[in-house]
């Protein structure tokens, strides 16, 4: 099977170890079996708008989705449909990242809207809201997750272009800010050397590259053909990648550390990168009401 049906083909994400593909469009959630593309579960409940995914696979050996809503955070279950926790309503989110803590929790993290900008922080297993792990002086646009063996650090990008680093267990702030031009989006990942890279999107498109730790930067901005949609990344048979999407529908993969492309770019509304049974799969939203998967070298 390459290809099959889907409502709402829009934002994309694999959970459940690469064997469900949840797909959201403005206000609706759905899963679907990757073997079969049967459909599994919907949420059946609209949300008051999604502007950001976040899958938070661990949480008591069961996938658990955590959504960016205009309202706060909304969690659901794509393998029954329901609704595992309370929503948050604490303000919009333009975004929300997941990370695996060495104590085996799981906790998520949200960009936020409103003053006192916070950088929030929930625990997954329950919906609990934590302290927040830091603040900015306007507002979170964009928030990612680096996950360092020793503990993730948390990567939280404001409206005016300035990123700081988080310790994602309360530690506080990790180096001095980074700056670019206004973040669209962000991504984090830790290649097999072990270091950790930040990625972040400005509104031209550029892709800029960092050592989480030192805040170093990483060679020269990728070009990554004008504005993007969504930045994500993944590691592909142990190479670390960056994968875009553009305003111009085009899916491209990118080597993490190089810059360099690699493959052909694809058509896509957005994608999603990941190892599913031992192949790689690319699957990519199509404005025809499908999802088209790609097996990746």
């Amino acid at each position: 099977m390459d290809r099959f049906e889907v409502r709402h083909p829009w934002r994309l994400t694999a959970v459940g170890g690469g064997t469900l593909l949840v797909v959201g469009h403005d206000v609706e959630l759905c899963a679907y079996d990757l073997g079969t593309g049967a459909l599994v579960a919907e949420s059946g409940e609209r949300f008051p708008g999604i502007n950001g995914i976040a899958p938070c696979d661990g949480v008591d050996g069961r996938p658990v989705v955590a959504v960016a809503t205009e309202d706060g955070v909304a969690w659901w279950d794509p393998v029954s449909g329901g609704r595992p926790h309370e929503d948050d309503e604490v303000s919009t989110l333009w975004g929300v990242a997941a990370a695996a803590m060495p104590d085996g929790s799981v906790r998520l993290f949200g960009a936020a809207h409103g003053h006192p900008w916070p950088v929030h922080c929930w625990d997954a297993a329950t919906g609990r809201e934590l302290d927040p792990v830091g603040f900015h002086d306007c507002c979170v646009m964009a928030v990612a997750v680096v996950p360092l063996p020793d503990g993730p650090i948390v990567a939280s990008a404001d409206e005016a272009g300035v990123i700081r680093r988080w310790r994602a267990d309360g530690g506080g702030e990790v180096g001095g800010a980074l700056e670019i031009d206004e973040v669209r989006a962000m991504a984090g990942l830790v290649p097999a050397d072990g270091r950790g890279l930040l990625a972040a999107a400005d509104e031209s498109g550029r892709v800029y590259r960092w050592n989480a730790i030192t805040g170093e930067r990483l060679g020269e901005p990728i070009e990554a053909g004008g504005p993007l949609v969504t930045l994500s990344a993944a590691t592909v048979r142990g190479r670390p990648e960056l994968l875009t999407v553009g305003v111009d529908r085009a899916v491209r993969r990118w080597d993490a550390l190089t810059g360099a492309p690699v493959g052909e770019p694809h058509a896509g509304w957005d994608a999603a990168l990941f190892e599913a049974g031992g192949a790689c799969l690319l699957a990519a939203s199509q404005p025809d009401g499908t999802v088209r998967l790609y097996y990746q070298s």
